[in-house]
């Protein structure tokens, strides 16, 4: 999808809020997924979200001055790293067996 040329165009406000309003539901039906086409088709609206870094990061830099664009789109960035951190990660059965100790389906490892 082509995020950051739409940006150039319509502006960051408006492409951002499509963009969340397309993830949010997503989102949402994935708690009442349960095949695994389910997954696969929500997971093509769910990976919009990470079209956001080349939304957020011309629409951060508009907000300062060319002197101060760099360090804006730097501390941009750096939010997006801890997240991108946090989906490499993710969320083992045995880290969530420690964090949710008695939830049904956990792995008791």
């Amino acid at each position: 999808m082509p995020l950051g040329i739409w940006t150039d165009k319509f502006g960051g406000r408006i492409v951002m809020t499509v963009l969340m309003a397309a993830t949010v539901p997503a989102i949402w039906l994935m708690s009442y997924a349960t095949a695994y086409w389910h997954f696969l088709v929500i997971g093509l609206f769910v990976g919009l979200a990470g079209g956001s870094f080349s939304v957020g990061t011309p629409y951060v830099a508009r907000w300062f001055p060319k002197s101060r664009q760099g360090m804006a789109m730097g501390v941009f960035g750096a939010g997006k790293l801890g997240l991108g951190g946090q989906q490499v990660r993710g969320a083992s059965p045995a880290r969530v067996g420690r964090l949710a100790p008695g939830a049904p389906g956990v792995c008791r490892c």
